[in-house]
């Protein structure tokens, strides 16, 4: 696909992300305290987000929860291994950070891809899937109901859409979804929304700044 059919799909996915990011942050202003968050590339929430109870499968077959997600910060995306273009292009780009990051010694979150297709993506598509970007990303699934609980915790937009056949019955089906990052802090709370367009340098900036923002209000 060009960039130039590309990026209209983008703005308008990225701008579906800040309009929820928009919504939670409206949603928190009576219990807020008065704070104000730094600037990152995307919105960093002045009171974070817990994430409960949610039951999901990664792609060793191994339950992936909540609990899995306190102790480290992580990186998560969410979409689906059939995508043409922005989610191989989001992985490609969270691959580039993770190399920056090293190079730079600093620490690594956890990356997470979950699917929000779960029909085609097996656990075994998805260990395939990520694996082409980085041993160590981790690919997520789970049943339908348990992916749209975890996307309704953090206010991520997925929803099928017809292919080429023009049949969103046909095997050709896609998925269209938002393109944030989301960034977890150690306590499996939503920190913040990381936005397209994604650079590694955006999202090294953007991790570091709101680590210092959790770091002092812990």
């Amino acid at each position: 696909m060009s960039f130039s059919k590309l990026a209209p799909r983008l703005f308008i996915l990225a701008a579906a992300g800040a309009l929820v990011a928009g919504v939670w942050l409206g949603s928190r202003s009576h219990s807020s305290t008065t704070t104000k968050a730094p600037e990152i590339f995307g919105t960093l929430l002045t009171v974070a987000k817990p994430l409960t109870q949610f039951a999901l499968i990664d792609q060793s077959q191994h339950i992936f929860t909540e609990q899995n997600l306190r102790g480290n910060w992580s990186l998560i995306f969410m979409g689906y291994t059939h995508c043409p273009d922005i989610c191989p292009t989001t992985l490609t780009t969270l691959q580039q950070t993770v190399e920056l990051m090293q190079s730079q010694s600093l620490l690594i979150p956890n990356i997470i891809f979950i699917s929000v297709d779960p029909e085609r993506d097996t656990t075994d598509v998805l260990g395939k899937y990520v694996g082409y970007f980085n041993k160590d990303f981790l690919g997520v699934t789970g049943t339908a109901a348990e992916i749209k609980n975890i996307s309704q915790q953090t206010g991520v937009y997925y929803s099928k859409a017809a292919g080429r056949s023009g049949n969103i019955n046909k095997p050709d089906y896609l998925m269209d979804h938002s393109a944030a990052i989301l960034l977890i802090n150690p306590q499996a709370e939503l920190q913040a929304y990381l936005t397209a367009p994604h650079t590694p340098q955006h999202i090294i900036e953007s991790l570091i700044t709101s680590k210092q923002f959790y770091e002092s209000h812990l």
